[in-house]
């Protein structure tokens, strides 16, 4: 055997390809993983710009269909009936009447109020739709009615009142066209009227101070 030979024989090892070949593999690996980690995130970037989209879509709808209906609610304003046969005079100005709403009528509660101070104490009147309530405090003594206006009919008695504003006092009442009770107490030195009724097909409740003692 030639020296050439000799070495060739003793040096010379087989290739070793799995090394060659795995580092592509692992490449290719990566790429892929790569790849689909860039189309998830392009996904979730379609699905966020998706569902802004919906989003503004729902809210132009809201806006549109809030114009429409303000434009409906102004087209479909009542314009002023031309007068004909009768004469408009709830303008003329009655600064009495002002006066006195001023003083008895609260609009929030839509109820009216009238306290006199006289000499054996206080004379109060109070109506609430269609009820009335007209009584006398005396220290802590009540006296008066309870009553309800029927239109066209007047005015009718439902309750005689004498009672006292510690113990209180309470009723119920029941005719054709209205029902309930009633309660007038004292509660922290306030004289308070209760009433839970309806009438005329309508409720009527409302727990109302009617005078601080």
């Amino acid at each position: 055997m030639s020296q050439v030979q000799t070495l060739t024989a003793i040096h010379a090892r087989p290739l070793d390809r799995t090394a060659g070949a795995a580092a592509p593999a692992s490449e290719r690996a990566a790429k892929r993983a790569a790849v689909r980690a860039a189309e998830a995130a392009l996904a979730n970037v379609a699905a966020a710009n998706a569902a802004a989209a919906q989003a503004a879509a729902a809210n132009a709808a809201a806006i549109q269909a809030a114009l429409a209906d303000q434009a409906l609610a102004s087209a479909t304003v009542a314009k002023p009936i031309a007068a004909r046969g009768a004469i408009d005079v709830s303008g003329v100005e009655d600064t009495t009447l002002v006066k006195w709403l001023a003083i008895h009528h609260n609009s929030e509660e839509g109820a009216f109020l009238s306290v006199i101070q006289n000499k054996t104490g206080h004379a109060i009147s109070w109506a609430y739709g269609p009820f009335i309530l007209e009584i006398n405090i005396s220290f802590t003594g009540v006296t008066g009615e309870f009553g309800i206006n029927i239109p066209l009919r007047g005015y009718k008695k439902l309750l005689g009142i004498d009672g006292d504003l510690i113990s209180g006092i309470s009723a119920s009442f029941n005719i054709e066209v209205a029902k309930g009770h009633i309660r007038i107490y004292l509660r922290e030195r306030q004289a308070i009227v209760e009433l839970e009724a309806s009438a005329f097909g309508r409720s009527w409740e409302t727990l109302y101070l009617l005078l601080a003692l």
